[in-house]
């Protein structure tokens, strides 16, 4: 089974790859896609904006945080899940929790965010949630999704 694993960051992700690799065991191929593979830091900064559109926090494979907004991603995102399933990828997995209920695939598309959203619904019926995040500008939006 070919299982692709898609970050709105640079691939290769070392950092998350080999741990989800032993989860799911030598049977599955991963193929790895990257929204902002090919590109130079350089190139990256016009893909941050501080409009109301979400922020994003991601990095490049030397491990350089960068900061993108949702809205300059999301056609790449579905450039990628197109290559993906031309690779002969079964179920692609968003490695982020940004909620992109936008992106469609012909194949399978877990998206994170999506998940967790509705798991926290589920449990959590009174009473506060802490939430960790990466950077002090996603506070307002964080905020906006707890609403």
């Amino acid at each position: 089974m070919k299982i692709g694993m898609l970050t709105i960051g640079q691939s290769p992700r070392d950092d998350i790859i080999p741990e989800i690799r032993e989860v799911l065991g030598s049977e599955v191929d991963i193929v790895e896609k990257g929204v902002l593979d090919g590109l130079r830091l350089k190139e990256i900064d016009d893909f941050y904006s501080r409009k109301s559109d979400p922020i994003l926090i991601t990095r490049m494979n030397d491990g350089t945080e960068v900061k993108i907004t949702k809205n300059h991603v999301i056609a790449r995102i579905k450039d990628c899940i197109l290559e993906l399933e031309a690779k002969g990828v079964e179920i692609s997995i968003l490695l982020c929790t940004e909620d992109f209920s936008e992106i469609k695939s012909k194949k399978i598309l877990l998206q994170p965010g999506r998940l967790l959203k509705s798991m926290v619904k589920a449990i959590l019926n009174k009473g506060k949630l802490g939430v960790i995040i990466p950077s002090f500008d996603q506070i307002q939006d964080i905020k906006k999704k707890m609403a």
